[in-house]
């Protein structure tokens, strides 16, 4: 049964998710196309809003493994990671002791962020904001602490059809087929399609993230639609060629992250939206 949080967060679910992962990051050989994502996210964000002489300071909201984060710290901003989630802050620090980094690491909520007013240049979240029924409160907490003119960042993965859903009925016929190569011909028939997931996902459109954020005050909000390949179950030989693949096409995948229009919102697994702090 989902817990008391299953709608502000779906804490419990995560923590359960982050405990069972060990792996740290590597930005220059990625494991998976999920590695690859983060990597290519995080170099393209230094480079939009990490100044090279200017000092920044940055909140990673529910970081998760902070992957943004310890690019950031590479890159010399001050950085500073919060997550409701004990294993993901356990993740986080195993990244930033892997590059000896430093950073501050807190186990808190985003309702409630244990920061004075306007402490942060910028503030962020990724694939957070969609798990809240009510996303107000993390949203409004995130802009009290920004500093005013601070930029506000939220990447979402919105429960909308995208390419995404290419990506998984290519998963789902791997699926299939991997569960008849090993004789399992229930398993292929009842399991092979995608799963509900177990944490909460909100149903919000485009322009109601854009107006619940304005309300919430941030100004020159803009909504973007970003990646525009699907995540793929594939074995570790395949998983190598997709992510050359997609290397070879990056000038493709940053065209589309950066030039927003009806097409990209619709095809784009996620949306990015940013804004400023009046």
């Amino acid at each position: 049964m989902p817990g008391s949080d299953h709608k502000r967060g779906s804490i419990a679910c995560w923590e359960s998710a982050w405990a069972k992962k060990a792996q740290t990051l590597d930005f220059d050989r990625p494991r998976n196309d999920w590695d690859y994502f983060d990597s290519l996210r995080a170099k393209y964000l230094a480079d939009r809003f990490i100044p090279k002489d200017k000092p920044v300071l940055t909140l990673e909201a529910g970081c998760g493994s902070a992957s943004v984060s310890t690019y950031f710290a590479l890159r010399g901003a001050r950085t500073v990671m919060l997550d409701a989630s004990a294993s993901a802050i356990r993740a986080a620090q195993a990244n930033f002791d892997k590059y000896g980094l430093k950073g501050e690491f807190i186990n808190g909520n985003m309702e409630s962020l244990p920061f004075p007013d306007e402490k942060f240049d910028l503030v962020m979240s990724f694939g957070v904001l969609e798990h809240f029924e009510d996303m107000r409160p993390s949203i409004k907490e995130m802009v009290r602490v920004l500093k005013s003119g601070g930029i506000f960042f939220a990447a979402v993965s919105p429960k909308k059809h995208s390419i995404q859903l290419a990506g998984n009925l290519s998963n789902m016929c791997m699926r299939f087929l991997y569960n008849l190569k090993h004789g399992r011909i229930k398993e292929a028939f009842l399991r092979s399609y995608p799963a509900d997931p177990e944490f909460y996902e909100n149903s919000y459109s485009a322009k109601e993230y854009v107006r619940i954020i304005e309300e919430c005050g941030v100004s020159q909000v803009k909504l973007s639609g970003c990646r525009p390949f699907a995540s793929l179950d594939l074995p570790a030989c395949l998983c190598g060629a997709y992510i050359a693949f997609m290397r070879f096409l990056r000038p493709l995948h940053l065209f589309f992250d950066t030039h927003p229009s009806k097409f990209t919102e619709i095809v784009g697994v996620e949306w990015n939206i940013s804004g400023v702090k009046p």
